[in-house]
């Protein structure tokens, strides 16, 4: 990452072993990240990167409902990256950049073993924003509203169903596999992915956290 690129939030700047975060910035997983959308600044003489921010990003604030795609999973943390966001008028408008955001095993309402139970890499997600005051965001998907929307069979891709809602179950129309998920009660597969096809900005289709 050169000095004076513009940055989104969570975009990579360079590894922690290289500089200190200043301000704007995070470290996650050994590597430093950007809090803002803004320009990147390094101090050679002191070690230290920092972002300045080209414009307000506080767009989001707590208990708004987020749409997003689930980039990652763990036993306990789920890592998605936002794309949209519910108004006021309970409209969705989608975000000038992505966010990132987690949501903790603590946070899907149950008691769960793993994450990987109930999330699978692609599964697009309904969630509420409870920390707002650092990147990557904190989500809860406690309530029956919130959860996975949408999601594709995990052995051949196919479009998933709901079988039971009172389980958590989907079923695969391609090849029949039943599949567990922490169920949105909106959930909508046609409906969901044909928005985010036609609503997520293309140029962060290949956006990496």
């Amino acid at each position: 990452m050169k000095a004076d690129n513009i940055v989104l939030p969570g975009d990579v700047i360079c590894d922690a072993k290289e500089y200190k975060p200043g301000s704007g910035t995070y470290v996650e997983n050994g590597k430093i990240k950007s809090q803002v959308i803004g320009r990147v600044h390094f101090d050679r003489k002191r070690r230290i990167v920092s972002v300045t921010p080209v414009k307000d990003p506080k767009v989001l604030h707590n208990n708004d409902i987020i749409l997003g795609e689930v980039v990652s999973v763990s036993n306990t943390i789920v890592n998605i990256k936002v794309y949209f966001v519910y108004n006021k008028n309970r409209e969705i408008k989608r975000l000038d950049a992505p966010y990132s955001a987690t949501l903790h095993i603590s946070q899907l309402g149950f008691r769960a073993m793993r994450m990987s139970d109930y999330f699978k890499v692609g599964d697009l997600v309904a969630a509420k924003i409870i920390l707002d005051r650092v990147i990557p965001l904190s989500l809860t998907v406690s309530n029956r509203d919130l959860g996975v929307v949408a999601a594709y069979c995990g052995t051949c891709g196919g479009k998933m169903i709901i079988k039971d809602a009172r389980s958590n179950t989907l079923v695969c129309t391609k090849c029949g596999k039943v599949e567990k998920r922490k169920l949105s009660s909106m959930y909508n597969f046609d409906l969901f992915t044909r928005y985010f096809h036609t609503h997520k900005p293309k140029h962060f289709e290949s956006y990496n956290a």
